[in-house]
């Protein structure tokens, strides 16, 4: 059973002339104080979407966006925006005063499965009835309420009561079978932590192969505790291992997870979903620092040269990082599988772009998470930048006309950005930019891909902002009349009585 959690979300502070971006320390006090220890966010609006709000423990937005996949691409554009902190939507509905009770009910179940299937930690209906009040006076002039004034029930309720009793997967339907493969080499300070998170999944058809390659401590008698399929090899690399686990994998998706990374409970889920309703031959998600590894570790994850995906967009990656990543089986066998000259790292940079080559998509799933350990010594994350650059160095060997003749890249040129501590107010936000010939995303997932190539398969015209024309960078230049914003659909004479 998954842990819960009470946290609370102010939404009082966000009025037009107080923006949030002014919160002072004494005001993130008061924040904590208001919330009694639990841990709290401010309630943002899509039209400040900009504002810089790193002493927040979560990312809480009010979004009324009536087209499902116009709030599915904002859904993940906000993941974006989040930095890696879970995301509230603090407030979603629909009047039916205006658009009747029928639609209101069809609107807000699609909304609340949405927001679950694509990783939100919760999601707060507007509201429970149509009665409400501005101070003593009643308002009059709306209906969101999933009942009337009376309290009678509308379609609203039994739709989002079943939305939620069903989220975040629909019962219907049907799994892949996914076959997980855990390539080690004396892992056995974390693979236990791996091999326990991968037993506890909640996943109803995968298997679990453990590739032991060479091992020389106690890596194969910690495995053997779990049901687990153990393949031993002598030492041959890391690619070498993968290849031996996509040999032995029986399902039509192959995920891989590094020995020192564990995941949530419904990292495959998350990422079979991507596959079924996306076009991808491979899929990704984020690797995030467990919060209790200590000082050391913590600051080597926002150090520079970390395990971060490469984005072209919110949900479509140039390439995947090692640690959380699956692809479709036959895909992996058309292009060799990994190439074994990379022992040690590399080898996911390079099958990506084989794949990639091949017309291949590659998605990101920001909900498909898994734990990474980061290293706690300055002497091993040396070691371990040393490793990436000897695999930079194969790779620039392997892939010449992707390099000029300084060893830069060319067609996928990776921006690596430090990710100082957000408690500091330093993490960069992802930015959408257009330049000629280039595809840019500046974040804290290091987003910088120059690609001359047309588009493949549904790649968004605009990089980071998907189908939202309407949304386009006018928002940030309209940022100081935004009192009331285009996406919200109350009356203004409403939405005026809310704000004053």
């Amino acid at each position: 059973m998954r842990k819960s959690k009470l946290a609370s979300a102010d939404g009082s502070a966000l009025v037009p002339a107080i923006p949030p971006c002014l919160a002072t320390a004494s005001e993130t006090r008061s924040l904590r104080q208001s919330c009694g220890g639990m841990e709290g966010a401010y309630v943002n609006y899509p039209s400040t979407e900009y504002l810089r709000l790193p002493f927040l423990d979560f990312v809480s937005f009010n979004v009324y966006l009536e087209s499902r996949r116009s709030l599915e691409d904002y859904l993940a554009r906000l993941h974006s925006l989040s930095d890696d902190r879970p995301l509230l939507l603090s407030e979603i509905g629909l009047d039916s005063l205006r658009n009747g009770e029928e639609k209101q009910a069809a609107i807000l179940s699609g909304q609340v499965r949405a927001a679950f299937r694509l990783g939100c930690a919760g999601v707060v209906v507007f509201a429970w009835t149509d009665e409400w009040y501005h101070g003593k006076f009643p308002v009059e002039d709306w209906a969101f309420g999933l009942t009337t004034r009376d309290r009678t029930p509308k379609p609203a309720l039994r739709a989002v009561s079943q939305a939620l009793a069903e989220s975040p997967f629909s019962p219907d339907l049907r799994w892949p079978k996914i076959s997980v493969v855990v390539s080690t080499l004396n892992g056995a300070a974390t693979l236990r932590d791996t091999l326990v998170g991968l037993e506890q999944l909640d996943y109803p058809d995968y298997e679990v192969i453990v590739v032991n390659d060479g091992s020389t401590d106690g890596t194969p008698q910690i495995a053997s505790e779990y049901q687990v399929r153990l393949i031993t090899t002598k030492n041959q690399g890391l690619s070498a291992a993968r290849n031996v686990g996509i040999r032995a994998a029986a399902g039509e998706i192959v995920a891989f997870i590094d020995d020192d990374a564990y995941p949530e409970i419904h990292w495959l889920r998350f990422l079979a979903l991507a596959f079924l309703e996306g076009k991808y031959v491979g899929v990704g998600g984020p690797n995030l620092p467990p919060p209790d590894d200590g000082w050391m570790a913590d600051a080597v994850a926002n150090a520079p040269g970390g395990p971060n995906p490469v984005l072209l967009s919110d949900t479509v990656a140039e390439h995947i990082p090692g640690c959380n990543m699956a692809f479709r089986k036959d895909a992996l066998e058309a292009i060799g599988g990994f190439d074994s000259r990379f022992r040690s790292a590399g080898d996911d940079v390079d099958v990506c772009w084989r794949l990639r080559d091949r017309g291949g998509l590659l998605g990101y799933s920001a909900a498909a998470v898994v734990w990474h350990h980061r290293r706690r010594s300055i002497r091993r994350f040396w070691r371990q930048q040393v490793g990436y650059g000897k695999a930079e160095a194969l790779l620039e060997r392997k892939w010449p006309s992707r390099y000029s003749r300084e060893g830069r890249l060319r067609r996928s040129v990776v921006a690596r950005w430090p990710r100082l501590p957000g408690r500091l107010g330093h993490r960069t936000v992802p930015i959408p930019l257009r330049v000629p010939r280039f595809a840019v995303v500046l974040g804290p997932r290091a987003r910088m891909v120059p690609d001359d190539r047309p588009p493949v398969g549904d790649l968004p015209l605009e990089p980071g902002l998907g189908r939202l024309d309407h949304l386009r960078a006018g928002v940030a230049r309209r940022r100081g009349a935004a009192g009331r914003t285009c996406l919200d659909r109350r009356p203004t004479s409403a939405v005026r009585r809310a704000r004053s």
